[in-house]
């Protein structure tokens, strides 16, 4: 894979000169391969413990009296970075040999790798990669390491310690749809783990003298212990997640997981960037599926997002402070003290969306709730079909009353209105439910 031409000062550091002619090097990394030497042991535990292993091909350019090198190739198979090879030969080698200078030479290659890398992009820009680079590198170490097929899709992997007996090995855990699995190299010495989430029957976390702060996970051969985590809870919730995914599949018999691709096309913002799409798209659905829970909506409904906002409460003349929830059918409220309000309103019934100026005495007079309030110990919970929701609108701030900035008002068919206040974002959140009122329709 031809790469933008990068600076390497030591190039024979941990690297092994498999071919060379005057102007190129091909390399091999040390650890990689049939290579059994004490330096080769010692740079393949310093990869596998601190994951540090780059694509173990690559090409570099160098002229005879430069010191510095130049990357413009790697790859994570011979045969791939062999191919770049013979194009180098049959390209570039003869041409080199007819500038007058090692200057000149230099900024024709790198000028030439660039142009190559531009004419190849248009061509996968229609298809680009959900996955960074750098996780489609551990994906291939994967299926490498483990034998896997091709269609096993990595979720994510971690840095911990394997208890095999009472001694820890220090190597990476593998958290796949179908499997678990643990690899270590140490001295020399390989330790290879593979679980199949179908086959556990506990797991959960233990901490104790012989396995402190450790995940255990159990089937009915064996239990395995793994400790030292940099991110235990998010392991922990991970390996949860696809544990439970084994056993619905094995309830459903519905075959193989599939990725929601929406999230792909999906307008989003403030949006942690995940190394893998599956990774994403696990979140979002364990997000969904709390969120079902939460408001009591169909398993199917899919959370879109949330941001921090008021709504004001008429019972109490107050700006109660919560969370607004956005999904493909409902626009969903719950304030953060517990149970004190909650409201679900149906994106079926949202007929249009303007921006107006709304005087402060009219939001006061608009705004009212009509559906029946449930009132424990003083907390109201109130629950709105959004069916009821015929026009989404923009009030301008106003300033003798900064408790309505930034608000938007919900008005439904019954003539209630709803004044959502202090959205941080509401020119987005305005756009994402325009998105979402484009494909709802209204109810006949």
């Amino acid at each position: 894979m031809w790469v933008k031409p990068q600076e390497v000062l030591l190039a024979n550091a941990l690297w092994v000169t498999e071919m060379a002619n005057l102007y190129f090097v091909l390399q091999r990394r040390k650890g990689y391969g049939k290579s059994k030497g004490l330096s080769s042991i010692l740079v393949g535990t310093l990869d596998s413990v601190f994951d540090t292993k780059p694509p173990p091909y690559r090409i570099l350019h160098q002229t005879p009296t430069s010191e510095v090198y130049y990357l413009i190739s790697c790859s994570l198979t011979y045969s791939e970075i062999e191919k770049d090879w013979e194009w180098i030969e049959r390209n570039l080698c003869e041409t080199l040999n007819s500038f007058d200078s090692e200057e000149e030479v230099t900024e024709f290659v790198c000028c030439k790798i660039q142009s190559v890398i531009a004419n190849i992009l248009p061509n996968n820009q229609g298809a680009e990669d959900e996955d960074t680079k750098s996780f489609r590198t551990v994906t291939f170490k994967f299926h490498r390491l483990f034998n896997m097929p091709q269609d096993e899709k990595l979720v994510n992997y971690y840095s911990c310690s394997y208890w095999k007996g009472r001694m820890p090995r220090q190597g990476w855990l593998y958290l796949s749809v179908n499997h678990l699995c643990f690899y270590a190299y140490i001295l020399g010495r390989e330790t290879k783990l593979v679980v199949r989430w179908s086959d556990v029957t506990e797991l959960d976390k233990t901490s104790s003298l012989v396995f402190p702060d450790s995940i255990r996970i159990a089937t009915r051969e064996k239990q395995h212990h793994f400790s030292m985590f940099l991110h235990k809870s998010e392991t922990f919730t991970l390996m949860t997640q696809l544990t439970n995914l084994a056993m619905k599949q094995l309830i459903d018999d519905k075959g193989g997981f599939n990725e929601d691709k929406d999230l792909l096309n999906k307008l989003s913002k403030n949006v942690p960037k995940k190394p893998s799409f599956l990774k994403r798209d696990l979140d979002a659905r364990a997000h969904s599926e709390a969120y079902c829970l939460l408001f009591r909506l169909p398993a199917s409904e899919k959370l879109d997002g949330s941001t921090d906002a008021t709504l004001w409460t008429p019972y109490n003349k107050r700006h109660v402070w919560g969370r607004m929830f956005l999904s493909q059918n409902y626009l969903c409220f719950e304030s953060r003290v517990k149970g004190l309000v909650s409201i679900v309103i149906p994106l079926l019934q949202v007929k249009g969306l303007v921006s107006v100026v709304i005087p402060l005495l009219q939001v006061k007079g608009l705004v009212s709730v009509v559906i029946p309030l449930f009132q424990v110990k003083g907390l109201v919970s109130v629950v709105i079909p959004l069916r009821e929701v015929c026009l989404v609108e923009k009030a301008e701030n106003q300033a003798s009353n900064p408790a309505v900035d930034k608000s938007v008002l919900l008005t439904t068919f019954r003539k209630t209105s709803f004044l959502f206040a202090q959205i941080q974002d509401r020119e987005f959140v305005v756009d994402k439910i325009s998105e979402l009122l484009s494909r709802t329709r209204a109810p006949s």
